[in-house]
């Protein structure tokens, strides 16, 4: 095929990502908050790039894999782009009481021009602990080297959050309030790899 997408059912990709092992992280996590960049933890354990495939059972078993990964002392903010295939129930039904699920929605009118949305946000979060002292990392394997593009051509969108005891919760960013904000000067990050199962 020439765009390089292999077809495949959503039964035989979730047997394949429930047999992947998990998720272990380059460094030990020590701060008072983490922060995942959730697509960029799914399409690394779903093969995104290879299948294409967005499912509730791969979105379930992703959130499972997560949370067993990390401890139940620390807040946990889930950073994700809409998923379309998966409803707020399904979503709220997989959080434990230390996470939020934080979806960044785009409202620009040009829906290409704001890609690097929940990039940005991850990277915002990240300063607001900041500014209150409060540690903090960032869940990812990308290194953020396009953060003056992320910087610089952030549009509006909104921020829906999602929590286990909560209801909805909307932060409504503009480009009035974006551009009146700062990214981190040190970005403080871990990247992570699946780990192999041995049978």
């Amino acid at each position: 095929m020439g765009s390089g997408i292999i077809k495949i059912s959503e039964k035989k990709l979730l047997n394949i990502v429930v047999s992947r092992g998990d998720i272990v992280y380059n460094n030990f996590i020590k701060t008072d908050k983490i922060i995942i960049d959730f697509f960029n933890v799914y399409c690394c354990l779903v093969y995104f790039a290879k299948y294409n495939i967005f499912s509730k059972d791969t979105f379930l078993t992703c959130m499972d894999k997560i949370a067993i990964s990390l401890p139940k002392d620390k807040e946990i903010y889930i950073i994700s782009k809409p998923i379309f295939e998966i409803s707020h129930d399904d979503i709220v039904s997989s959080l434990g009481d230390n996470m939020k699920f934080i979806i960044i929605e785009d409202t620009y009118q040009i829906k290409s021009n704001n890609r690097e949305r929940d990039d940005y946000f991850c990277l915002l979060l990240q300063e607001h602990f900041n500014e209150t002292n409060t540690s903090s990392v960032i869940i990812s394997n990308d290194y953020y080297s396009n953060f003056n593009e992320i910087k610089n051509k952030i549009k509006k969108f909104n921020a829906i959050i999602l929590t286990k005891r909560n209801a909805l919760d909307t932060l409504n960013m503009t480009e009035e309030y974006l551009k009146n904000n700062s990214l981190p000067k040190k970005i403080i990050r871990t990247g992570f790899k699946i780990k192999r199962k041995i049978f």
